[in-house]
């Protein structure tokens, strides 16, 4: 095997610890093989023989029928091991339905857009939880809230507040775990929820909560797949005072914060 191919290899089973699962575009993409000028088709054949050693397997979403598009390349044991991914689990392991399928790519089409707004923005993703891996006291989003708020202060009051956890920061959820995007200089930021797409009044009820308090200095937004989707959100997000936008408007819509 040649050195190259062996990179290849390792590049793919560690994107894929990262990720999760991937449809063979995402890991031609996710792998920087696009860019390093491989064809898809050389991901592809990649892809097989990683199945053929028993490295990756390919699993069909559920609730789906005959739609290539809708295969994910999965991480196995035994490609976790060759990798060293200390934090394979049964997770790996579990069937993938079309509702958790949709709020993936949303998930990855989300990074992609953040990546090409101008201004340098960076992405806090969402922190999965689970019984061995439980989310913190307090949240990375909310250290960065915290920091944009405290810029916020100082530029409304003309004082740089001593502590940056102070009273101007009492509202910001301790939690906050949805995907937040923001400035390394701490001037901006913005939170997007991710719905599942059979998302109640109930969910948006309790991002109202969660948000409510800082909602009208930092942007708030639901994220959905298309435009559609939004406009049938439209209803529920009114009802809350929520805004929604369509995955494909996000990289304009931080762009614009700049200006």
């Amino acid at each position: 095997m040649s050195t190259e191919r062996s990179d290849y290899k390792q590049k793919i089973l560690t994107t894929l610890a990262e990720y999760k699962y991937l449809s063979s575009k995402q890991v031609w993409d996710k792998t920087g093989a696009a860019l390093e000028g491989k064809s898809f088709n050389q991901t592809q054949v990649e892809l097989t023989k990683l199945k053929r050693a028993g490295l990756i397997r390919r699993e069909v979403v559920r609730g789906v029928k005959g739609n290539a598009s809708l295969h994910q390349w999965v991480l196995a044991r035994p490609g976790a091991r060759l990798i060293n991914f200390e934090k394979y689990g049964r997770h790996f392991e579990r069937p993938i339905s079309r509702y958790q399928a949709e709020i993936h790519k949303l998930e990855i089409d989300l990074e992609e857009q953040i990546g090409l707004a101008q201004g340098g923005w960076k992405l806090v993703k969402s922190f999965k939880s689970s019984s061995t891996n439980r989310l913190p006291k307090t949240t990375e989003q909310y250290e960065w809230l915290c920091q944009v708020l405290t810029w916020q202060e100082y530029q409304r009051t003309g004082r740089l507040p001593s502590d940056r956890h102070g009273s101007h920061t009492l509202m910001v959820p301790l939690r906050a775990n949805h995907h937040l995007a923001y400035l390394p200089t701490c001037h901006a930021a913005v939170v997007f929820i991710l719905p599942h797409p059979r998302a109640t009044d109930k969910f948006w009820e309790e991002r109202q909560i969660e948000y409510g308090g800082i909602k009208d200095t930092i942007p708030i937004f639901g994220v959905f797949p298309n435009k559609e989707k939004l406009q049938a959100s439209k209803r529920v997000l009114d009802k809350f005072k929520l805004r929604g936008i369509s995955i494909g408007q996000v990289s304009g819509l931080l762009t614009r914060t700049l200006n």
